[in-house]
């Protein structure tokens, strides 16, 4: 955040010389692979571009940029050393491991001057009146991010543990009768039968241990805890509570898991106050390594 603030204040000074680290590329950025089609039964290559930038777009040079994951290590490597007037190019995986070519046509070269952090730009950039009111809410938010992710962390590794302590045995046949539905329902998945089957296991003793847990502990979701499940449903969904209720009692997915999350939330939580839960974290610089055991008692 205070890295935004300095850059959204930068004076960018043009330069004739070869980027280097440090400097600010402006590109205008093009993306395209190769496919084949037939002509006259003759099989040509063409690009087919399928993003585009008009305005032109800044790639930062600074290497912490690059440790962060803000721009991938090719795109800085290909950029170092180009010239205004010149053109760059670099190749990528996409998801399913086919090559994309991104072409940068560079427009300039920038030396980047940040200012300091002063109240004043503070105040120019944002309603914070002083640096410190910007680190006393930068804080408060990195720390809520923080025990948000830790909270995920945890039921994470909950999912991931808890069949490891509970002896579950599903019959075949419930399986393969999921199996069946599945696959009549996504005639184009690409899994094999084998996968699936370990997966809808998997999917079916968490219900068996969850639904147990809840059972022996008496957990079960009151009103209130599904209202506040539909509410948070209803904003991600872009609807009104009303209506998030009508599809709720209508059975309509996915209001209609909205019990079973509400559930398996409060079983997590049983399970965060009665075990120990480990969450090993890597530090930003470094490869020292830390646990979080927030919670008293052994698993």
């Amino acid at each position: 955040l205070i890295k935004v603030f300095r850059r959204s204040s930068a004076i960018l000074t043009p330069i004739e010389d070869g980027a280097k680290e440090g400097n600010a590329v402006r590109n205008v950025v093009k993306a395209y692979d190769v496919r084949k089609k037939r002509r006259r039964d003759v099989e040509e290559e063409y690009k087919r571009y399928f993003y585009k930038v008009e305005d032109s777009e800044y790639v930062n040079l600074v290497d912490i940029d690059l440790v962060r994951g803000e721009i991938d290590e090719e795109i800085y490597d290909a950029l170092l050393g180009a010239k205004k007037g010149e053109q760059r190019s670099v190749i990528l995986k996409d998801d399913a491991g086919e090559d994309i070519t991104l072409m940068f046509d560079v427009k300039g070269i920038y030396d980047i001057d940040l200012p300091e952090l002063t109240d004043e730009l503070v105040r120019e950039n944002s309603e914070y009146e002083t640096i410190k009111d910007l680190e006393d809410d930068y804080l408060d938010m990195s720390k809520y991010t923080y025990d948000l992710y830790t909270d995920f962390a945890k039921r994470m590794k909950i999912k991931i543990e808890i069949l490891k302590h509970f002896d579950v045995d599903i019959s075949d046949r419930s399986i393969e009768f999921f199996l069946k539905r599945y696959k009549e329902d996504k005639k184009e998945e690409k899994s094999s039968d084998e996968e699936l089957r370990d997966t809808f296991r998997k999917l079916l003793a968490h219900e068996a241990v969850y639904s147990y847990i809840a059972q022996e502990n008496s957990i079960e979701p009151t009103e209130e805890d599904i209202e506040r499940e539909l509410i948070s449903l209803a904003q991600e969904k872009g609807i009104t509570l009303a209506r998030a209720k009508l599809y709720y009692n209508a059975g309509t997915a996915p209001f209609s898991e909205v019990d079973k999350q509400v559930r398996d939330k409060k079983v997590e939580d049983f399970l965060m106050k009665e075990c120990k839960i480990n969450i090993v974290e890597k530090e930003l610089e470094g490869e020292e390594e830390h646990e979080d055991a927030a919670s008293t008692n052994s698993y």
